[in-house]
């Protein structure tokens, strides 16, 4: 992983817990895209896994929400603001921003 990497995946940690509705950004490991023989890239920074095939890169974001939180909606604004900080940040092509919910905080 390089500095880049980093960054970008730091980027994304910082926009989402500025959303509104976050409580906290959660650790997820998943071993599919290994299996496919997609490099995943962990940085370590919590809640955040990259992934870059072919020059495009996909993220996915692991959250837990606030208690009354529409999620739909919410999933939804985190996934604009990611995304347009992340084409602000690189010129490469951003495939998708997933978001995984884990869980409702009271």
């Amino acid at each position: 992983m390089n500095d880049i990497d980093s960054e970008l995946m730091r980027l994304c940690a910082e926009t989402c817990l500025a959303q509104d509705g976050v409580s906290r950004m959660t650790s997820r490991y998943d071993t599919k895209d290994y299996l496919k023989g997609i490099p995943v890239i962990d940085s370590g920074e919590k809640g955040v896994r990259m992934s870059r095939d072919k020059g495009v890169l996909s993220f996915d974001l692991y959250i837990r929400v606030r208690y009354g939180e529409n999620i739909p909606v919410l999933a939804w604004n985190i996934q604009h603001r990611v995304t347009e900080a992340l084409k602000e940040k690189t010129s490469e092509k951003i495939k998708e921003v997933n978001i995984h919910v884990q869980g409702v905080d009271l």
